[in-house]
């Protein structure tokens, strides 16, 4: 089984519900947990499809109809994606309840309506012109599971539910997690089978391990002071 150890700097991880991430940390797992409606195509700015299949926009600009992938399931027994997911993810993000701090950019969202299973149209208020950007998989972009959302309460935070290529395994607080291949991933299951991020404070030991093979990567941000590593 192919398998990946990574370090990172000593900035702990905070969350990893999608609709709370920030940190560079919490990015790292998210973007690898879940997905959005529409991605960027590798190395470009253009869209391409990603739990959508295809939308278009209305004239008036208003409108977006995403028509969606019928062979996405939920991690752990979730059960079959659908456009009520996306609604209810949407939703949830918005309600002041919530208290997301990304819930201010899709302001101009006044409602996604469940045209079908397999069909979302999200409506605005008002034209925006980059409203396709906040789709990505990226702050207010993934789609969460509401459902286990509601379930979990307070400990999604430790208990993401998504459609990645990775299913969250486990984690030691402020040490370790672990994420494995969704081996039923709608895009075919990943190659490297577990990824093992570690949070080592000391840049010493951090180079010391990435030597001597105890680390596979090591990642460091260009702004950050201290290194994260995998």
């Amino acid at each position: 089984m192919r398998s990946r150890r990574r370090a990172s700097s000593g900035t702990h991880q905070a969350t990893l519900d999608p609709h709370f991430a920030i940190t560079t940390q919490d990015l790292l797992f998210t973007r690898n947990i879940y997905n959005a409606l529409v991605k960027f195509k590798p190395n470009s700015i253009e869209f391409e499809p990603d739990l959508a299949t295809s939308w278009t926009v209305s004239k008036d600009g208003l409108e977006y109809t995403f028509k969606l992938r019928r062979d996405v399931e939920w991690h752990k027994g979730y059960g079959k994606f659908t456009a009520a997911d996306v609604k209810g993810s949407f939703d949830r993000l918005l309600d002041p309840n919530t208290k997301s701090p990304f819930a201010g950019s899709m302001r101009m969202l006044k409602e996604a309506v469940v045209v079908d299973d397999y069909t979302v149209k999200p409506v605005l208020k008002e034209p925006y012109a980059g409203f396709l950007y906040l789709l990505t998989p990226y702050r207010a972009g993934p789609i969460v599971n509401a459902k286990a959302a509601k379930d979990f309460g307070a400990e999604f935070a430790w208990n993401p539910i998504g459609t990645g290529p990775y299913v969250f395994e486990s984690r030691v607080p402020n040490r370790e997690a672990v994420i494995v291949a969704n081996e039923k991933y709608f895009d075919g299951p990943p190659p490297i089978k577990k990824i093992t991020f570690k949070t080592i404070p000391d840049a010493n030991a951090q180079v010391l391990g990435l030597e001597n093979g105890e680390f596979d990567l090591l990642y460091q941000p260009q702004t950050d002071v201290e290194t994260m590593t995998i």
